[in-house]
């Protein structure tokens, strides 16, 4: 049985989708599109409207990626992501992907003067 997340999440990519591909031709690296689309979208594809519009785009925006059917069409390298682009205005972009590895050379080292109960700290002795 799927909780409560996982059905907005399932709405919200079904939404996500629609829009992405009504707009979308090969070749594209930007794709802009309003709020006002997210109603249309979800009436079209007859499901219950988020009772928090903004909620959906900050969902794929800042907590998740955006489904694999959109992913798919970024160019090797590259990812899609929303950006954006004005009051109620949102933009689909590709960028190239970044990952952000911790480095070997910095170590975590507890000392004397280092608080034990905090990990976010580097000490150096």
């Amino acid at each position: 049985m799927k909780n409560r997340a996982g059905k907005s999440q399932n709405r919200y990519s079904k939404i996500i989708e629609k829009i992405f591909f009504d707009h979308y031709k090969k070749g594209d690296t930007k794709i802009d599109f309003t709020r006002e689309e997210i109603e249309p979208s979800a009436s079209s594809l007859k499901i219950d409207l988020p009772k928090n519009l903004g909620d959906l785009i900050y969902a794929f925006r800042y907590r998740g990626g955006l489904p694999e059917s959109i992913a798919a069409k970024a160019p090797k390298g590259a990812q899609w992501i929303i950006r954006p682009a004005g009051r109620s205005k949102y933009r689909f972009e590709v960028t190239s992907i970044s990952n952000i590895e911790p480095t070997k050379l910095m170590a975590e080292t507890k000392g004397a003067g280092c608080n034990a109960g905090n990990h976010f700290d580097v000490c150096i002795e």
